[in-house]
Parts: C-alpha cells; sequence; structure tokens
C-alpha cells in the first residue's frame, strides 16, 4: 500500500506532466512525507521506509532492485554478526557454569 501510494503518484503526474522535469521526485517526496508527517494524526506517521523504496523505483527500476538487495544483504549480515555475538555470550556462559 504504501510502496504504491508513492510509486502511482510519481508515474501518475510524470506522465500527465511530462514537461516538468522533477515532477515525478516532487510528487514521490510529498507522499514519502505526507507518510511520515500525517497532519490528520498529530504529525506522528510512520517510517516511509516503503514509501520511499516505491519512490525510488518510479523513478529508476534498476537502482529500486540494486537497492531491495543491498538492504537484503545488510539486513542478512546484520542478523548473521547478532547470532555470532550471541553465541559467544552464550559459549561465555557456559564456561563460566
Amino acid at each position: 500500500h504504501d510502496f504504491l501510494k508513492s510509486f502511482l503518484a510519481a508515474k501518475i503526474l510524470k506522465i500527465t506532466f511530462p514537461e516538468l522535469l522533477y515532477i515525478d521526485i516532487i510528487a514521490g517526496l510529498s507522499t514519502v512525507l505526507g507518510h511520515i508527517f500525517p497532519f490528520y494524526l498529530k504529525f506522528n506517521g510512520g517510517k516511509g521506509f516503503a514509501s520511499f523504496i516505491g519512490l525510488i523505483f518510479a523513478l529508476d527500476y534498476k537502482i529500486g532492485l540494486i537497492t531491495i538487495i543491498m538492504i537484503l544483504i545488510g539486513i542478512i549480515m546484520f542478523m548473521y554478526f547478532n547470532f555470532s555475538k550471541f553465541n559467544k555470550l552464550y559459549k561465555e556462559v557456559d564456561d563460566y557454569e
């Protein structure tokens, strides 16, 4: 839902107004900011991650795919290093007993 919100806003306005150079970026960033700071929730919204990814895909799908791959690699590495830290801590506690 959040992904499509910024993706469609950027694509539709770029198709509707092709003569305006940065209309897709302005529309996408507006949806991201609207997601993060909605006025009807007293400016307390979400993090805007999915909306931002939608904007990146709307601008260039290749960069969007690279971004998703890099995020997944970062998550996997974080999980691996985090798990190894807990594993080391477990071994230290086990050795202590």
